[in-house]
């Protein structure tokens, strides 16, 4: 009996509850979201390091190049490529976002993939 009594007084106190803010909700100050403005966006570099990617670096590139971001600096790490992956990063160098780094020789105590992204 006690439990019963104890329930319908906490529903009734949810449904009070609910009454008075859904009545209160239009009264309340309209906070308006702004965006602001900055000035400039923050530089974001994005750090490619290919291997014999020749076949798929040309796609990869002209994915970023789509973005819509303004700042945005591609840095392409050719990491002592036989294939023609030099070739394709070249192409692409006369686009003032596209910085290329061309690694030769791998240094003692590097390994490949962190050698080239330090580079870059």
């Amino acid at each position: 009996m006690f439990l019963s009594i104890l329930t319908v007084l906490i529903m009734c106190f949810w449904i009070l509850s609910l009454g008075y803010h859904i009545y209160h909700l239009p009264r309340m100050p309209r906070v308006d979201i702004q965006k602001e403005k900055v000035g400039h966006e923050p530089l974001v570099s994005v750090i490619i390091a290919a291997k014999d990617e020749g076949d798929h670096i040309q796609k990869t590139i002209y994915s970023l190049l789509k973005q819509h971001y303004s700042n945005l600096e591609i840095i392409l790490v050719n990491d002592r490529s036989v294939d023609h992956t030099q070739e394709m990063i070249n192409g692409f160098t006369g686009d003032p976002r596209i910085k290329a780094i061309h690694v030769c020789s791998l240094p003692i105590g590097w390994m490949g993939k962190n050698h080239a992204l330090y580079q870059g």
